[in-house]
C-alpha cells in the first residue's frame, strides 16, 4: 500500500491505520433502501462479533400507527420499540452478531389495520475476533458483548 495516499501500516503492530480526513468522511448514518414495494434494507456497516447492539433509526412507511411483528421473526434481530413519528416510526431493535462477514437477516412489520407488510432486510459486516474495532454508525451502540464459547471450553481439541 501507499504509505501517503489513504493508510499506512505501522511496521510493528500489523494494523491498518487511516488519515482523520478518511476516518471523518466515512458513512456516518444507518441507511434505509426501498428495494421494491414493501422491502427496505437496512445496512449498518461494520458490527463486532459476539457483540449485541441496540440499533435506532427512522423508517418512513404507510402501515399506520398499529405496527405489528412477530417476535418469533428472526433469532438475532428483535424489535424492542416503534415510536410513531411523521411518515412512520422510529425503530428500535436489537441486532445480534453472532457470525463473522457478512449478515444477513429479515423481519416483518404489519399494519395491525389493513392487510399491509413491510420486509426489513438488515445487512451488517460482522468483523471477527482481533480483526479491530468499527466505527459504529449513528443510532448503533453496543449493549452487550457475548463471552465467546471456545475461550470458555477445557476441551484441547484434536
Amino acid at each position: 500500500m501507499d504509505s501517503g495516499e489513504h493508510v499506512r501500516k505501522e511496521e510493528n503492530d500489523g494494523h491498518v491505520h487511516f488519515k482523520a480526513e478518511d476516518v471523518s468522511t466515512h458513512e456516518s448514518e444507518i441507511v434505509v433502501v426501498p428495494v421494491k414495494e414493501g422491502v427496505l434494507e437496512v445496512h449498518l456497516g461494520f458490527l463486532k462479533i459476539h457483540h449485541i447492539y441496540s440499533i435506532t433509526f427512522p423508517l418512513t412507511h404507510t402501515l399506520g400507527t398499529n405496527v405489528t411483528f412477530d417476535p418469533l421473526d428472526s433469532l438475532r434481530v428483535k424489535v424492542k420499540e416503534t415510536k410513531q413519528i411523521e411518515n412512520g416510526n422510529k425503530m428500535v431493535v436489537e441486532f445480534h452478531a453472532h457470525k463473522e462477514k457478512l449478515m444477513k437477516e429479515k423481519i416483518t412489520l404489519r399494519s395491525a389495520t389493513t392487510d399491509e407488510v413491510v420486509f426489513l432486510i438488515f445487512h451488517a459486516r460482522v468483523l471477527g475476533k482481533h480483526k479491530g474495532t468499527p466505527s459504529l454508525r449513528n443510532g448503533i451502540h453496543c449493549v452487550r458483548i457475548e463471552p465467546d464459547e471456545e475461550d470458555e471450553s477445557d476441551w484441547q481439541g484434536f
